[in-house]
C-alpha cells in the first residue's frame, strides 16, 4: 500500500475512494500514512463491512493513544453503484482504488459508466485493465481508452491478501478530451490514405490515357 500511495505521489487535496474496500485496511492505512484531503471505503458484504466498522473504532483509539491525526476517512457500508454512492464518487474522487480482478461483466460495466462521468485528471488504480475489448478507429468511440491513459504501475514484490503471488496494478488517468482528439487523428489518418488513393487512381488514368495515344 505504501508502494502504491507513493507512485501516485498522493496530495493534501487528494479524494481518495477504495471501492470494494473489505475489512478497510488500505482505507486505514492511507489515513495514518498520507496527508490527503478524505478517504472512503465502500464494501458491500455484510461481514467485512461489520469488521471494518470495528477496526475503525480500534484504529481510532491507537491513533489518540499515540497522539497521532490521522487524514479523515469514513468506511461505507453499501454498493458503491447505488446512486447515492456513484454521486459521491463522482464529484468528490481524485483517486479510486478498485481490485476489480474477480469482476464479471456487468459490474465491469457499472464501474466503466461511474468512471466516464468522473472529473477530467482522476485516477484509477486496478487489478485488471477495465476495457480489454479490441480498440480501433471502428471501435474507439466507446472504448475505455478513448476517454483515459492508461499505464502501469510497478508491480508489488510481496504477498496481497487475496493471493500468495506477486500481482500486476494499473493506473488510468481520465481525460475526457481524448476522444476528440482521436476522432481528428482518425479523420486525419482517412483524409491522407483517401489522398494516397486518389493519387493512385490518377496515375492509372493518366497511364491509360497515355497508352491510349500511343496505340491510336
Amino acid at each position: 500500500m505504501k508502494h502504491m500511495l507513493d507512485q501516485l505521489k498522493v496530495k493534501n487535496d487528494d479524494v481518495i475512494f477504495d471501492l470494494g474496500s473489505g475489512i478497510g485496511q488500505l482505507v486505514t492505512f492511507t489515513a495514518s500514512y498520507a496527508n490527503v484531503a478524505m478517504v472512503y471505503g465502500i464494501e458491500k458484504c455484510d461481514a467485512p463491512a461489520d469488521i471494518a466498522a470495528r477496526i475503525s473504532e480500534n484504529f481510532k483509539r491507537l491513533m489518540k493513544f499515540f497522539g497521532k491525526i490521522p487524514s479523515p476517512f469514513e468506511l461505507i457500508k453499501g454498493d458503491f453503484t447505488k446512486p447515492a454512492n456513484k454521486e459521491s464518487i463522482v464529484k468528490k474522487a481524485t483517486i479510486i482504488f478498485v481490485n476489480n480482478w474477480l469482476f464479471g461483466n456487468e459490474l465491469m460495466r457499472d464501474l466503466r459508466e461511474i468512471l466516464h462521468l468522473c472529473a477530467p485528471g482522476t485516477r484509477v488504480v486496478v487489478t485488471k485493465l477495465i476495457d480489454q475489448t479490441r480498440f480501433n478507429k471502428k471501435t474507439y468511440v466507446g472504448h475505455f481508452n478513448s476517454f483515459s491513459h492508461t499505464a502501469p504501475l510497478d508491480s508489488i514484490d510481496c504477498p496481497m491478501e487475496w493471493t500468495d503471488k506477486k500481482f500486476d496494478f494499473w493506473v488510468s488517468r481520465m481525460d475526457n478530451e481524448k476522444v476528440y482528439n482521436l476522432a481528428e487523428h482518425f479523420r486525419a489518418e482517412e483524409e491522407e490514405q483517401e489522398a494516397k488513393r486518389e493519387t493512385k487512381r490518377l496515375a492509372k488514368a493518366q497511364k491509360a490515357e497515355l497508352n491510349s495515344h500511343k496505340f491510336s
